[in-house]
C-alpha cells in the first residue's frame, strides 16, 4: 500500500488496556501530535483507563470503548445497540489512519469497523489473534527492537515518523494534587519522602510473597523512612494485612483514588517498589526512582521506562533492600 503521509489529517491511535500497556502508548501519541501538528488525533481507549489521558495536551477525542459497562450490562441486546452506535460513530469520524498499539481482535476490530483506509498494527512478532487479518499495513520491529515502547513508536516508521527517544507526558491534574496532599499532610508524611509500595498485579504468578514486602517495609521504617502501600481495588483487606504490626506511624495504607490521584501519588513518592504494575510503569515513564519486581513476564520487553531497576520475584527482601538502595 502506498501511504502518502501528508495527505493524512485524521488519525485513530488505538491501545485500549490495559494501564501500563496505555502508558506505554503515550509516546506514540506523542510522536504522532509532533509529526501531525494540525492533525485530528483521536485516541480509543476502555472506559475504566480513559481517566489516564483526560488531561493529555494535543488530544483531540477520547473514544471509549464501554469495556466495564458492558461487564454489567445483563441484556446482551443492549450491548449490540451500544455496540453498533459506536462502530457508526467511528464511521462517522472518516479517519484516514489507524495506529493499533495493542493489535489483537478487540483493538483490530475498531480500527476496521472505522473503516479507515490505512490501518497499521503490529506486524506477526507482537501480533495476536486476528489483528493480522483486520490491520492492513503490519509492521514489524528492527532487529533488536525489544522493548514494547520501541516496537510501539515503531508503527510509525510507514508515516514517515523517525525512531528517537520516546517522550512521556503526565501532567498534574490539580484537583488530584490537592487531595493527595491533603491526604500526606494528615498523616505527617512529606512529599518526595515516603516509599510507595503496590503489592498486587492482578495475577498471582507476577507477585512477590505478601510476607516479602511486610518484612521490606519493616527494614524501610528501621531505616527511618516512612511506606504507603497503594490499595487497588478488591483488596484492601488483603493489603492491609501486609502492614507491620510494629509500624502504626510509619506504614500506611494508601487511600482509595482514581487514575490521575494514583499517579500524583506515584509522582509525590521518593520510590515506588512493585511488581509489573500500572503504578511502576507511570514511576518509570515519570523517570522517578523505580523497583520492578518482575517473574514470568520479560523485563527486556516490558521493564518502565528509565533508569529503573528489576529484582527477579525469587529475590528475597534483603536483595530488594540493597537493589532500592541502589536506586537513591
Amino acid at each position: 500500500m502506498k501511504i502518502e503521509p501528508d495527505k493524512i489529517s485524521r488519525i485513530l491511535l488505538i491501545r485500549l488496556s490495559a494501564l501500563g500497556d496505555c502508558v506505554a502508548a503515550i509516546p506514540v501519541f506523542m510522536a504522532l501530535r509532533k509529526q501531525f501538528p494540525h492533525a485530528h488525533l483521536a485516541w480509543a481507549i476502555q472506559d475504566n483507563f480513559a481517566p489516564l489521558i483526560y488531561n493529555l495536551p494535543g488530544l483531540d477525542e477520547i473514544v471509549i470503548f464501554p469495556r466495564q459497562r458492558w461487564r454489567q450490562t445483563p441484556l446482551f441486546p443492549q450491548k449490540i445497540k451500544e455496540a453498533a452506535r459506536l462502530a457508526r460513530h467511528l464511521r462517522l469520524r472518516r479517519f484516514h489512519a489507524t495506529v493499533d498499539a495493542q493489535s489483537n481482535t478487540k483493538s483490530a476490530s475498531l480500527a476496521f469497523l472505522s473503516r479507515a483506509p490505512i490501518r497499521i498494527g503490529h506486524g506477526p512478532e507482537e501480533a495476536k489473534e486476528l489483528s493480522l487479518w483486520l490491520n492492513n499495513v503490519p509492521v514489524s520491529p528492527i532487529p533488536g527492537m525489544n522493548h514494547i515502547v520501541k516496537r510501539d513508536l515503531h508503527l510509525l516508521s510507514v508515516l514517515g515518523v523517525e525512531g528517537g527517544e520516546p517522550e512521556f507526558l503526565l501532567p498534574p491534574d490539580p484537583p488530584s494534587q490537592r487531595r493527595i496532599r491533603r491526604w500526606l499532610q494528615e498523616r505527617g508524611i512529606e512529599e518526595g519522602k515516603y516509599f510507595l509500595i503496590t503489592p498486587f498485579c492482578g495475577h498471582p504468578s507476577k507477585e512477590w510473597p505478601p510476607e516479602h514486602f511486610t518484612r521490606l517495609a519493616a527494614t524501610i521504617v528501621q531505616a527511618g523512612g516512612k511506606v504507603i502501600f497503594l490499595c487497588g481495588p478488591g483488596v484492601e483487606e488483603r493489603t492491609q494485612a501486609l502492614i507491620p504490626a510494629s509500624c502504626p506511624n510509619s506504614a500506611f495504607l494508601g487511600p482509595r483514588t482514581s487514575i490521575p490521584e494514583m499517579v500524583e501519588l506515584v509522582r509525590f513518592s521518593r520510590l515506588t517498589i512493585g511488581g509489573d504494575t500500572g503504578p511502576v510503569q507511570i514511576a518509570g515513564a515519570l523517570g522517578l526512582p523505580t523497583l520492578a519486581l518482575f517473574g514470568p513476564t520479560d523485563p527486556v520487553r516490558s521493564h518502565p521506562w528509565g533508569d529503573a531497576r528489576i529484582a527477579s520475584l525469587e529475590s528475597n527482601p534483603s536483595a530488594v533492600m540493597k537493589k532500592m538502595e541502589n536506586c537513591l
